[in-house]
């Protein structure tokens, strides 16, 4: 377990990391970005630096509250901005050569593979592994996209899930009470560990983590209705 400043261990943050590494991640940025504006130095500069910064600090000390793990974060949240605001995403993929479409296909291969990102112990393996999510994220959400204009039913599932993608993360975080269960459940059907039982799994927590938001939303929303 990693050290704070006055040398006591601190403990990474768990299920909810990504929410309190979101919000560090915003406030530094802000933070950053008057000073880039102010000083006139490169947000690039400054968010790059931050971020290799945070990764040799996790080697020594943790600074509570997240903090390293939102100063990470704060490079992928600048490179998100800037595919926002050159609007990346609404751009037509057919407009992008297949020379780049290609390449983007073999980086994000390539992490998927060899790299990898621990965002919540501020880790990676290199900048391939900054260059793959970015990637893995454009190809992603053009997808989508694509879903979204060819398949109403799946568009509507798809939408459904973003609104309430808070409620689907709350019972991903309550799904392991019972991951012990589902896992006896697996190894009645396939042998552990193989590809199968992981597939098979993988399913049934993606089932149960789905069914379980939709009953408490139903729920929600018809108690709602009933107090109105």
């Amino acid at each position: 377990m990693p050290k704070g400043i006055d040398k006591r261990p601190v403990p990474m943050i768990g299920m909810t990391w990504f929410l309190a590494a979101l919000f560090i991640c915003q406030i530094c940025y802000l933070c950053v970005k008057k000073v880039s504006e102010e000083y006139n130095i490169s947000m690039w500069i400054l968010v790059i630096a931050l971020a290799i910064l945070a990764a040799q600090l996790k080697e020594k000390v943790w600074l509570q509250f997240g903090i390293q793990t939102g100063m990470y974060g704060m490079l992928f949240y600048h490179i998100g901005y800037i595919m926002k605001k050159k609007q990346i995403f609404e751009k037509n993929i057919k407009e992008i050569s297949p020379e780049s479409i290609i390449l983007g296909l073999f980086v994000w291969g390539i992490c998927a593979k060899w790299g990898g990102v621990a965002m919540h112990k501020a880790a990676y393996t290199g900048v391939i592994s900054v260059a793959g999510p970015v990637c893995g994220t454009y190809f992603v959400a053009k997808f989508s996209q694509f879903i979204n204009e060819k398949n109403k039913t799946a568009s509507k599932f798809l939408s459904w899930c973003g609104k309430f993608s808070l409620y689907i993360y709350a019972m991903h975080a309550l799904d392991r009470i019972v991951l012990p269960t589902m896992k006896n459940f697996v190894s009645g059907v396939f042998t552990c560990p193989s590809k199968k039982a992981a597939l098979l799994l993988c399913t049934v927590r993606v089932t149960v983590v789905l069914v379980s938001a939709i009953v408490f939303v139903t729920i929600k929303t018809a108690f709602n209705r009933k107090k109105k």
